[in-house]
């Protein structure tokens, strides 16, 4: 059975929904050796529905020490500006793993 979804449930109306996801340095799941895995660290993560794009703080790249592997251009409603993507794993809160994904630093 293939999961593509996952429900947050809230005991009170919440303005901004945000739930607990994984992220770890990228790896290809089915080459790597299940024994040598990269820690996975939690994060409070805040979910933008409109959003096309995954931000990481300061605080995730330099505790998964991160590399940014280029510079990117990025457009949102606060205007334009330049900054690095990260290749990072991200992990959903009900441990879907979304691997190969591009973080970009604010």
């Amino acid at each position: 059975m293939r999961i593509s979804s996952f429900t947050q449930i809230c005991s009170k109306e919440e303005r901004c929904l945000t739930t607990l996801c994984g992220v770890s340095e990228a790896f290809d799941p089915e080459k790597r050796d299940i024994k040598n895995l990269p820690s996975i660290t939690k994060y409070k993560s805040i979910w933008d529905t409109g959003a096309i794009g995954i931000v990481v703080t300061k605080n995730v790249i330099g505790s998964l020490k991160l590399q940014p592997i280029r510079p990117v251009h990025v457009e949102t409603t606060s205007g334009p500006y330049e900054t690095f993507a990260y290749l990072i794993n991200l992990y959903l809160p009900n441990n879907i793993l979304i691997p190969g994904s591009l973080g970009f630093r604010r």
